[in-house]
C-alpha cells in the first residue's frame, strides 16, 4: 500500500490533470467558435457575390432590351420596354438581391449565435475542470489528515440540558455537571 505522502501527491497531480483538461477544452472551444466565424463570414461574402451577380445580370438585361429596342426604332424608354424591364427584369432581380443580401445577415448571425455558444460551453468546461480539481484535491487532503489519526471524539453531549439560563438550578430540574461529567439532580 502506498504512503500517505504518495497517495496525497497522486491526488494533486490528478487535480493539476483535471485543471489542465478544463483549461484544453476551452482553448478547443474558443478555436471551434472562431471557425464558426471564419465560416460564417465566408458564407457572407458567397451571399453578397450572389447579390453582385444578381444585379450585373440586371445591367446585361436592361442594356439588351434598350438595345433591341432602338436597333428596331421602338423608343427604349416608351411604355411596353419600360414595363418589360420593370417588371420582368428589375422586380425579380431586385428580390434575388435583397434575399442574397438577407442571407447574408442571417449567416453572419447564425455564425456569432454559434460562435457565442462555443464559447459559453468553453467556459463551462473550464469551470468544470476548475471544480474537479478543486474537489480532488480537497479530498485529497481530508484524506491525507485523517491518515493515521485516531477517530475524532464525539463533541455532542448525550445528555440533555434543561436548565440553562439560570445560576441556581430550579429544585427537581437536572442539570448537567460538566465537571463530573453526569447527571445531577437539584431538590
Amino acid at each position: 500500500m502506498a504512503g500517505p505522502d504518495v497517495m496525497l501527491a497522486l491526488k494533486v497531480g490528478a487535480s493539476i490533470m483535471q485543471f489542465e483538461a478544463g483549461r484544453q477544452a476551452k482553448k478547443q472551444y474558443n478555436a471551434q467558435a472562431r471557425y464558426k466565424q471564419l465560416e460564417g463570414r465566408i458564407e457572407a461574402v458567397k451571399e453578397k457575390e450572389r447579390g453582385n451577380e444578381v444585379l450585373r445580370r440586371i445591367n446585361i438585361a436592361m442594356a439588351e432590351n434598350a438595345a433591341v429596342a432602338a436597333a428596331t426604332n421602338i423608343n427604349p424608354i416608351s411604355g411596353t420596354i419600360r414595363d418589360r424591364i420593370n417588371q420582368g427584369i428589375l422586380r425579380p432581380g431586385a428580390t434575388d438581391f435583397y434575399t442574397s443580401r438577407d442571407n447574408a445577415t442571417i449567416a453572419l448571425l447564425n455564425a456569432n449565435a454559434q460562435a457565442q455558444d462555443l464559447r459559453a460551453a468553453g467556459q463551462q468546461a473550464f469551470r468544470q475542470g476548475m471544480i474537479g480539481a478543486a474537489t480532488t484535491l480537497a479530498s485529497g487532503f481530508d484524506d491525507f489528515s485523517g491518515i493515521g489519526s485516531a477517530p475524532a471524539a464525539s463533541t455532542t453531549s448525550v445528555a440533555p440540558t434543561i436548565a440553562t439560563s439560570s445560576a441556581a438550578p430550579l429544585p427537581g430540574s437536572l442539570r448537567y455537571n460538566v465537571a463530573n461529567r453526569n447527571m445531577m439532580s437539584f431538590r
